[in-house]
């Protein structure tokens, strides 16, 4: 996908990561269909490297399964997913459908 024709997508899926309160979570997929793409699975992982710092929770998205990923910047999920009231065991989620 194109930069210019995935600008208003971005957009879109970054006004649905700024909408995840603290102490839930949100997988790729999901912010994907909130953002009105269902069915492109990589591109929320791409915005994430332009993501602006704290001002979009980034570390808020997740893998299907609760898998912190490496596009969610897991060293950062790592330290303020419990600050946050997040649990998991190594990089993976407890109760990942209590976090949705």
């Amino acid at each position: 996908m194109a930069l210019s024709s995935g600008s208003e997508f971005k957009r879109e899926a970054l006004i649905a990561i700024r909408r995840i309160p603290a102490i839930r979570v949100a997988p790729y997929g999901d912010v994907n269909a909130v953002a009105g793409r269902p069915r492109i699975s990589r591109v929320v992982g791409t915005i994430f490297l332009n993501c602006p710092a704290l001002s979009v929770p980034c570390h808020r998205v997740v893998g299907a399964c609760g898998h912190l990923d490496s596009s969610s910047e897991p060293f950062m999920s790592i330290e303020l997913l419990p600050v946050e009231g997040v649990r998991f065991v190594g990089r993976l989620l407890r109760n990942l459908n209590l976090l949705r």
